[in-house]
């Protein structure tokens, strides 16, 4: 089985209301879907969605230019497993992790249509047949994030991430406790702490 065609699309990803963090807020999350077609006319899916430009290095943009530069260097290359396209890509592109994930998601799945199993099972099997979820908790005034980690832990989720910079420190240690939502678990977020600081598809070019 080898790489026939490759695909880019653009998705705009709506969220559940405003997501708020220390260097922005974001209704629309900028996700780009990849499509790898085999010569026997499989298709594998694999997407990658980066959580704004400016959360981390990585961004959607950067994303699609990365595919761009490693598609045609992929076309015709003997899918033999994951590990092999990786090497190819690693040859064709220096870095962009974030980037040949959405190839590698996309042949694993190729690879599993092709031959009629799960990816879990090809990856050892499942050990469960589901997996706790977490709610990201969006950055605001103490008393609103706290009413909010009050509600998602009464709709049943058994984690909530919390944002620990964007505010001065004792603002941000008035509510923003494990005891205001009855000891669940909460995960700080602080890679922006500071100090004292408080639908359309379409093809991507």
């Amino acid at each position: 089985m080898r790489i026939a065609e490759i695909h880019l699309y653009q998705m705009d990803l709506p969220l559940n209301g405003t997501y708020r963090m220390s260097e922005g807020a974001y209704s629309i999350l900028d996700s780009t879907i990849v499509e790898v077609i085999s010569d026997t006319g499989v298709s594998g899916w694999g997407e990658t969605c980066p959580v704004g430009p400016s959360y981390q290095p990585q961004h959607a943009l950067g994303a699609r230019a990365a595919l761009n530069q490693m598609s045609p260097g992929l076309i015709g290359k003997e899918v033999t497993g994951p590990l092999a396209v990786r090497h190819s890509m690693d040859k064709l592109l220096n870095g962009h992790n974030y980037a040949k994930a959405a190839i590698d998601i996309a042949i694993h799945d190729l690879i599993g249509k092709t031959h009629g199993i799960r990816v879990s099972d090809m990856l050892g099997g499942a050990i469960t047949d589901s997996a706790n979820s977490y709610y990201a908790l969006a950055l605001g005034e103490p008393d609103d994030v706290a009413r909010a980690a009050a509600e998602k832990v009464a709709e049943g989720y058994p984690r909530l991430q919390i944002k620990a910079g964007g505010r001065t420190s004792g603002r941000t240690r008035h509510r923003d406790d494990p005891q205001s939502v009855g000891g669940h678990g909460v995960h700080p977020s602080s890679s922006r702490l500071q100090p004292g600081t408080d639908h359309a598809r379409r093809p991507a070019h």
